[in-house]
């Protein structure tokens, strides 16, 4: 054989064309098996590419599932979590079964196969493990014929104490427009909701200003006429002009509404001080306007020289004339003209009391929704002027502003909390009191921004507003003041109102989440 191949390696050179034929040939057909060789190759990097694409889609689903079963079984936990707390649902059964069915009422589109569910119940805690099985058609085949995915979830019930102011717009166009019963109604059923979470709760009804109530402090009320938007509407004086002063000169009790600070004040939480003037408080005595006022028929004549400059009254003691009728004692006409007859609530955990405001609440005047929040903000403050509220930063408190309206702000040429138009408080120009809403409108952004940043949540409720574009100004503004675009409810109607509000106490319910 050694010689053999030694004869066929060293062929004669005459056969060397033959031999080189035959090579050529054998070239060929290796070039050929060459090519089926590839394309072997090919067919299984093919199949293992397409079981991995296959694979992956599987994989795909079990995510999606985990994802959809996660979702289901966190809202299934702070539900039940929420039934011990509200419902004061203590047994484990219970709280189990609960959990199962709103688990079940959640997948029963998304997910069709069994569900292993383990749930432990403790006294402020709900904790759950669900699993499931999923068949993998595509990854089967490389032997894989199911994958389980696991999820957990933990709802606690926080020791957590929360103050909530309820700022209310009590304006006219709630009486107008047929919604005093709905809001009333919806804000009962708020009551009952919030009642289980043992909150503190303020009421603060506005329209054009805020009542404070008789239980005013007059330390932080402007009795000597020191601040300087006290008595601006008054000319020809020659000294200052005490608005507490006239109300007692002409025998007429004041209602207890107050203007805005002056500001920067306006929009501030600052406690009032004697030493800054400009903190205090200013009682609101509302001047004749004409032609709209008429004091003959509220019961007095105080006017000396109707055509006064600017429509302005002039309230001395000196111009003070007897009743003239006093069968038409007035309200709308007389120095407490727009005050708001609603007195603020302040912190309280007497819910009775809340329930009868609310079951009391007069509906009235125009809408200047910065004093509404102002003192929704006040109420909460941990300093005067009512100085109930916890401090500010405390890790255990949560304080929550939540403003129900359905207007926006709406300056008249009659006197309202930030005084009047020609008393140019504001810095407006021009002749006409329209130019003061869009001034108001920007103090109410900075009072916003000055309320969320002190740690207050805010809640809105924009109601029955309507789609215009006016409107929808008035919506994107209101989602810029809430604590999140989110925080700001469109409830065009009665169920859109309580569906708000069931959303708002559930936003507000002390649960933390555990994954």
């Amino acid at each position: 054989m050694r010689c053999y191949s030694r004869l066929s390696l060293q062929a004669p050179r005459r056969r060397e064309g033959t031999f080189a034929f035959r090579r050529s040939v054998i070239s060929q057909r290796l070039v050929r098996d060459e090519r089926g060789t590839i394309a072997v190759m090919f067919g299984a990097a093919a199949s293992f590419l397409l079981l991995a694409a296959g694979g992956a889609v599987d994989v795909g689903r079990i995510y999606g599932a985990n994802q959809r079963l996660q979702s289901a079984l966190d809202a299934a936990v702070i539900a039940a979590a929420r039934g011990i707390l509200i419902e004061n649902l203590t047994a484990p059964d219970s709280i189990q079964a609960n959990v199962r069915t709103m688990l079940v009422e959640n997948l029963k589109v998304a997910m069709s196969v069994p569900i292993t569910l383990d749930v432990s119940v403790e006294e402020r805690a709900v904790e759950a493990l669900a699993s499931v099985q999923l068949d993998t058609p595509i990854l089967a085949l490389a032997g894989i014929r199911s994958m389980k995915t696991n999820v957990r979830s933990r709802a606690s019930i926080a020791e957590t104490n929360l103050e909530v102011s309820l700022v209310v717009d009590t304006t006219g166009s709630m009486k107008i427009n047929g919604h005093v019963g709905n809001v009333t109604s919806a804000l009962s059923d708020l009551i009952n909701d919030l009642e289980p979470l043992a909150p503190k709760i303020a009421m603060v009804p506005f329209s054009e200003m805020v009542n404070i109530g008789p239980a005013y402090q007059s330390s932080w009320i402007d009795l000597d006429g020191r601040s300087p938007t006290h008595g601006v509407m008054f000319d020809e004086t020659s000294g200052p002009v005490i608005h507490h002063n006239l109300f007692s000169s002409m025998g007429i009790e004041w209602g207890n509404c107050v203007e805005m600070r002056a500001q920067p004040y306006d929009v501030t939480d600052d406690p009032p001080v004697s030493s800054n003037p400009s903190t205090l408080f200013v009682p609101f005595f509302g001047p004749a306007v004409l032609p709209f006022a008429n004091y003959l028929k509220a019961g007095y004549q105080n006017i000396r020289g109707v055509g006064v400059v600017r429509d302005r009254t002039r309230y001395i003691p000196s111009n003070r004339a007897s009743i003239t009728d006093p069968g038409h004692p007035g309200d709308f006409y007389t120095p407490n003209a727009n005050c708001n007859r609603n007195p603020i609530i302040p912190l309280t955990t007497d819910y009775g009391q809340i329930r009868s405001r609310i079951a009391s609440l007069d509906f009235d005047g125009g809408t200047n929704i910065p004093s509404g929040l102002s003192w929704g903000w006040h109420v909460l403050s941990p300093g005067e002027p009512f100085a109930q509220g916890a401090a500010y930063g405390t890790l255990d408190t949560r304080k929550v502003l939540v403003l129900l309206t359905d207007g926006q702000n709406d300056m008249k040429v009659e006197a309202n909390g930030f005084g009047m138009f020609y008393d140019r408080r504001m810095g407006q120009s021009g002749t006409s009191w329209i130019a003061m809403t869009p001034l108001v409108d920007a103090r109410m952004d900075l009072l916003c921004k000055n309320i969320k940043a002190s740690g207050v949540g805010i809640y809105i409720i924009s109601y029955a507003l309507g789609d215009t574009a006016e409107t929808a100004k008035q919506k994107a503004r209101m989602d810029k003041c809430a604590s999140s675009p989110e925080s700001h409810f469109d409830a065009e109607n009665p169920a859109e109102l309580r569906r708000a509000l069931v959303n708002i106490v559930r936003s507000v319910t002390p649960i933390t989440l555990e994954r």
